[in-house]
């Protein structure tokens, strides 16, 4: 980017209770967040709260979500228990973030998550 060699550090971090500390400790200082939701209708509650406490709770989680880069990826989106894109982005989204969705039947392949959040975060104002 505009003459300096640029590296991202890519990581995943789960999001059940089980793994919070571990989540806590990776996203301490994040500099954005690509969140990769499972777009099956009984996995809702479970997307909600995975983000109700870097929103409510950011000194808890390690970061404010409000305050860095974010993007949503709608996972599964070709199973038959798969929510309607447009009511899990009513649900998921909250600053007008991009999505991404990925299936077997979307015409977008989950890699694409990777790059085009950064293409928008990155691109001239």
């Amino acid at each position: 980017m505009r003459g300096f060699k640029t590296r991202f550090h890519l990581y995943t971090v789960p999001g059940q209770v089980f793994y919070d500390a571990s989540r806590k400790l990776i996203l301490k200082g994040v500099d954005g967040v690509i969140f990769v939701a499972d777009s099956q209708e009984p996995r809702m509650e479970a997307n909600i709260e995975s983000l109700q406490e870097p929103r409510e709770e950011p000194q808890r989680a390690g970061y404010e979500l409000k305050s860095v880069p974010y993007a949503l990826q709608m996972n599964k989106r070709d199973l038959p228990t798969a929510l309607p894109a447009d009511e899990m982005y009513r649900q998921l989204n909250f600053k007008g973030e991009p999505d991404v969705r990925s299936g077997r039947d979307e015409r977008q392949p989950a890699s694409s998550t990777h790059s085009r959040p950064w293409r928008s975060w990155f691109s001239p104002s």
